[in-house]
C-alpha cells in the first residue's frame, strides 16, 4: 500500500486489485530482531536460574542435540511455523554450531517464506566438550556456511523456492564463549563479504565480572 507510486507506468490490465471484505483489514507483519531457533521447545524452563547456570544446564546440552540433522528439521520446522502464526514475517536468527543444523534452518525458511538473518553460532571457549569448536574450526565452518547460503546450494528438500530471502549473518555467541582470535576472524569475515553481525551484551553483573576477567 503507497500514497504514490513512483515506479515505472504499469498498464491496468497488469495490476491485481484486492478489496478487503468487512471486517478485514491490513496490518505490517512483525519483525523479530533476536531469536533463537532452537530454543523455542524449552520456553519457560530454567527462569529461576542466572544465565550462565541456564546456559550449561538447559540451553547448551539441548542445542548439542541438533547435531542431528533430523532432530534440526523437526524442531526447526515447528519454531519457524510458530514464529508466522504469530505474525513474524521478517526475524534474525540464531542457529547452533552445526553446519548442516544451520543450512536446514536455512532450508525450511525459504521454504516457508520468512524473510531472516541466520547466523551459525561460533563458540571457541568456556563451553562444554560436547559443544564447542576450536577456533580454526569454527572459523572455516563459518566460511563454508556463508558460501552455501548466498550460493543457494541445492539440498535436494526444497528445490522451487527462491533463494534471496535468506541471509548469513556473522554470529558470535557472546563474549564468553568465543576467544579473541575469534572474534577478530569473524570481524575480518563479516568486513570481506559485507555481512551484518549479531551477538550479546552482558546480561548480568558476574558476566559483566567474567568478561572483564577474559579481556582485561
Amino acid at each position: 500500500v503507497v500514497s504514490r507510486w513512483v515506479g515505472s507506468e504499469v498498464p491496468n490490465d497488469q495490476v491485481e486489485v484486492l478489496r478487503l471484505k468487512e471486517g478485514q483489514f491490513l496490518m505490517p507483519g512483525f519483525v523479530d530482531t533476536h531469536t533463537h531457533a532452537p530454543q523455542f521447545s524449552f520456553i519457560g524452563l530454567g527462569n529461576d536460574l542466572p544465565l550462565l547456570d541456564w546456559l550449561n544446564c538447559y540451553t547448551f546440552p539441548h542445542e548439542s542435540a541438533f547435531k542431528d540433522v533430523a532432530t534440526a528439521r523437526r524442531l526447526y520446522s515447528a519454531a519457524v511455523d510458530y514464529t508466522i502464526r504469530n505474525g513474524t514475517t521478517c526475524a534474525a536468527y540464531y542457529g547452533t554450531i552445526h553446519f548442516d543444523a544451520t543450512l536446514t534452518l536455512v532450508d525450511i525458511l525459504r521454504a516457508r517464506g520468512q524473510r531472516a538473518f541466520v547466523g551459525k553460532v561460533n563458540m571457541d571457549q568456556n563451553s562444554p566438550d560436547f559443544y564447542i569448536e576450536s577456533t580454526e574450526e569454527t572459523l572455516a565452518a563459518t566460511r563454508r556456511y556463508i558460501e552455501a547460503v548466498e550460493e543457494g546450494r541445492p539440498r535436494g528438500i526444497y528445490p522451487d523456492s527462491p533463494l534471496d530471502i535468506v541471509k548469513p549473518i556473522i554470529t558470535p555467541r557472546f563474549a564468553v564463549a568465543c576467544t579473541m582470535d575469534c572474534l577478530v576472524g569473524l570481524a575480518e569475515i563479516a568486513q570481506e563479504r559485507g555481512l551484518p553481525i549479531q551477538s550479546h551484551l552482558n546480561e548480568n553483573r558476574s558476566e559483566v565480572e567474567f568478561v572483564r576477567s577474559l579481556f582485561p
